[in-house]
């Protein structure tokens, strides 16, 4: 072989290899960046590296999975109303991504219909009714692909929970249905709990609900979850002692302080 072909050859393999390193790296850095989200500026570090990867990999469902969960982190944590639209317009076109690719996957399915809800909640009036009962869509389909998925249940809950009767989809008794679903398909998760002590006390069911907020407080945090706990632990504290129940110690310290997720 001739000395230049060899080098030109040398050159497209390394320039191959390189790429592939780009694009494992990014991932590999939004999955690091993600580890640390309750801290400030990580979630969009890990939504700028996540972004990365998807043109890298456009293909990739998954990527578009784990982008749009960190875009709906950014809503619930944003800082104005326009920076929570800018994060639902992007977090919906990322779980739409999702969908496409994956006509079967019941996690793409969950994070488009609880992307749906964020931007409904985020564009208020009117026009967001129909994105409501989209995400209802959504999240329906999840639970027919998985019929296990307790997250899709808890967000189905809390659709039916927090959703007006009389012009939307509001009904307590599904929103009740769904939250026990959640916590018998995810029993380690404190949002899942959190819901279901939340639609018991809309329906009256005060012992009941105090008997989950208590074991929001005794459930030790899953290692995907653990600054979600520690932000739920802290409101089922306030719920508990709003109604005048003292709360239990949690595994990270005393209710509600040690272990609370920062802003």
């Amino acid at each position: 072989m001739k000395p230049v072909r060899v080098f030109f050859l040398t050159l497209l393999v390394a320039r191959c290899s390189l790429l592939a390193y780009a694009e494992s790296t990014f991932e590999q850095q939004a999955q690091l960046a993600w580890q640390t989200r309750d801290k400030p500026g990580q979630t969009q570090a890990a939504i700028r590296f996540w972004s990365e990867a998807v043109r890298a990999e456009p293909k990739r469902a998954d990527l578009w999975i784990a982008l749009a969960k960190a875009q709906g982190r950014a809503v619930r944590h944003a800082a104005s109303k326009e920076e929570q639209k800018k994060w639902a317009n992007s977090a919906r076109v990322s779980a739409d991504h999702a969908i496409r690719l994956d006509r079967q996957n019941a996690e793409a399915y969950t994070v488009y219909g609880e992307a749906l809800g964020q931007w409904a909640d985020a564009h208020k009036g009117m026009h967001s009714l129909s994105a409501v009962r989209q995400a209802i869509d959504a999240l329906q389909k999840a639970i027919s692909i998985d019929p296990h998925h307790a997250y899709a249940h808890m967000l189905l809950a809390e659709f039916y929970r927090q959703a007006p009767r009389l012009f939307s989809v509001g009904d307590k008794e599904k929103a009740l249905q769904h939250a026990k679903l959640a916590v018998q398909y995810g029993p380690g998760y404190a949002i899942n709990h959190l819901v279901l002590a939340r639609t018991e006390l809309d329906l009256g069911k005060k012992e009941d609900a105090v008997a989950e907020l208590q074991k929001v407080l005794s459930l030790p945090p899953p290692a995907d979850a653990i600054p979600e706990t520690r932000a739920d632990q802290e409101t089922a504290a306030g719920l508990l002692r709003s109604m005048g129940v003292t709360p239990v110690a949690t595994p990270c310290g005393e209710a509600g302080n040690a272990c609370a997720e920062k802003p």
